[in-house]
């Protein structure tokens, strides 16, 4: 009787392990799904980085697409910025780069050859390698180890080349005008002849680019003729304004600006990118001059 109740007590015990194991498997499963979930159902908007021209006494924002601010890194100089992989590269008007994490939290930094000195604008990636626009039309292709790549001089984009974006097949680039309030702007720059055409005049000067891969529409930020900095959602069939807003405020003209799409599908990725579609050239109708903004 006694060698029958130990077994008993034997075969309970590890009857009991058992549930224990399968009950601690299910509630891992339900934790991890439940958030898995979570991350499927959209819970990361999409955002827009905007940078802050050629000055460091004004913060580097990250809004929702309809302004609200998100956070703010204070008082660092933003010209240009790119998403690029898993990481968010900025850039200073003397070619600083930062290489940040999503969050924008500062990873490691380096310089780049000015080549031409003050004042380099926004970056752009597509994909493999980085390119940054000079105020005064220069146009290089770098990567994360600093090296520069090419340095090349783009025919049509004088002074105020200030946006620079990749809409997946081709660049885009934006001009700006003397003050806030006046017009600017908006073409695709062919890598193969170094050429940049005007596809589109915008009633305000063009500065910072991002292309919404989401929509397939370009993010275009400016100023408000009392200097507030605004951001357009642009059509790139034809140029007309989709939607705006204004950043009650901050007085800015929006110099470096980036469009990060929101965490769709599986944990981590990001949705894909969708080409705008190819426009025909038109002919560049007006000189552009530096904006100012106090």
């Amino acid at each position: 009787m006694t060698r029958v109740k130990s077994l008993l007590i034997v075969s309970c015990t590890s009857l009991i392990r058992r549930l224990i194991r399968v009950l601690i498997l299910a509630l891992g499963v339900a934790v991890c799904g439940s958030l898995t979930d979570g991350v499927a159902l959209g819970q990361t908007p999409d955002s827009l980085w905007l940078g802050t021209d050629n000055t460091s006494s004004r913060d580097f924002l990250q809004t929702d697409t309809t302004g609200s601010v998100l956070q703010r890194i204070p008082m660092i100089e933003v010209t240009g910025v790119a998403l690029h992989g898993d990481s968010l590269i900025t850039g200073d008007s003397n070619n600083g780069i930062t290489v940040r994490d999503l969050s924008g939290m500062p990873l490691r930094t380096f310089g780049l050859p000015s080549v031409i000195g003050c004042c380099w604008e926004d970056i752009a990636s597509d994909g493999t390698s980085l390119w940054r626009l000079h105020e005064h039309g220069a146009l290089i292709q770098f990567n994360l180890d600093g090296e520069v790549l090419s340095t090349r001089p783009i025919a049509g984009l004088g002074l105020a080349a200030i946006g620079l974006a990749w809409d997946g097949a081709q660049l885009w680039a934006s001009e700006a005008a003397s003050f806030c309030g006046q017009s600017g702007g908006l073409g695709t720059i062919d890598l193969d002849t170094n050429t940049y055409t005007r596809q589109f005049v915008l009633p305000y000067p063009g500065g910072g680019l991002g292309f919404d891969s989401s929509t397939g529409t370009m993010r275009v930020g400016s100023c408000t003729s009392n200097s507030l900095g605004k951001v357009y959602n642009v059509s790139l069939d034809d140029g007309s304004e989709i939607s705006s807003f204004v950043l009650d405020g901050e007085v800015r003209f929006i110099d470096g600006l980036e469009f990060v799409p929101g965490l769709t599908g599986v944990k981590g990725a990001q949705t894909s990118a969708k080409p705008s579609k190819r426009l025909s050239t038109r002919p560049l109708h007006s000189r552009r001059s530096k904006r100012l903004v106090s």
